[in-house]
């Protein structure tokens, strides 16, 4: 039993380690899942530009 736990905080070091580093699957999987969020937060400000522009353009045509 306590030997599973050991491993088990080891395991949870070394991922920790890894995503910290960038180094790893779980580097990896933690890079990605960051320039997804930047991804996100761009798109999002890109589509509150375009209702901006859209907007702009329906209150001239009025």
């Amino acid at each position: 039993m306590m030997i599973g736990i050991v491993l088990e905080t080891l395991q949870r070091e070394h991922e920790q380690f890894a995503r910290d580093t960038g180094e790893g699957e779980a580097g990896e999987v933690h890079n990605i899942e960051t320039r997804t969020l930047q991804m996100d937060e761009r798109l999002q400000r890109m589509e509150q530009m375009l209702a901006q522009i859209s907007a702009s353009q329906d209150a001239k045509k009025s």
